[in-house]
């Protein structure tokens, strides 16, 4: 199991939808993608996904295309080394699969030996159970971490942790509750309506 302690200076990443609409929710996307060492990867599959969400009235796609633009990001195909890893991720029982930009991101990172950035609590498991050597991070990991936090100063560190929860709804998972409500204030907390009620409303009595 990967720790959760990412190093610094930042490695390089390769970063499912979710990943993605959360750094750019954040609104300091591009700072701390210009800090990794090498550009921030994402699978052709995950854009695609991205793409489809313009339909929902998403703007992800086009805002990780700029990045793309400024070459900082880079889209990358699976080539047929990974398509067996990829195949067993998306084929089977729906408890134990994933969709397709989920699969190709962790194909991808488990055949590059890239660190994949994943924030769902179902990719994280399914990788950890099948893959325990892969190194798995999330966006709350990246945020959290000193490079970040020497990057865009504390402040600027827990405003991008907060409009990741707000206006990209980053699920946070729950062993981070303590340290995402610490970085933000339990004044701002309550805002996250992406945050359980447990978390929001700590000394709220529970009922019936």
């Amino acid at each position: 199991m990967t720790s959760r302690r990412l190093s610094d200076p930042l490695p390089g990443f390769v970063a499912d939808a979710s990943a993605v609409i959360n750094l750019i929710s954040s609104g300091a996307a591009r700072p701390i993608i210009e800090s990794f060492p090498i550009r921030l990867r994402v699978v052709s599959a995950v854009s695609s996904e991205l793409a489809a969400g313009k339909l929902r009235g998403w703007n992800s796609s086009e805002r990780l295309a700029t990045l793309v633009d400024v070459g900082i990001v880079e889209i990358v195909e699976l080539d047929d080394s990974v398509e067996e890893c990829f195949e067993s991720l998306v084929i089977g029982a729906a408890a134990d699969t994933l969709d397709d930009g989920e699969a190709a991101t962790i194909a991808y990172a488990r055949a590059t030996g890239t660190v994949a950035l994943i924030d769902e609590k179902k990719g994280r498991r399914i990788c950890a159970a099948r893959f325990p050597e892969l190194d798995i991070h999330t966006t709350v990991d990246l945020l959290t971490s000193a490079s970040v936090s020497k990057l865009l100063g504390e402040v600027g560190a827990a405003d991008a942790m907060f409009k990741a929860l707000t206006e990209g709804r980053m699920r946070v998972p729950a062993g981070d509750y303590a340290r995402v409500v610490a970085m933000i204030g339990a004044e701002r907390a309550w805002l996250c309506s992406s945050l359980p009620d447990h978390v929001r409303y700590p000394h709220k009595k529970v009922t019936g």
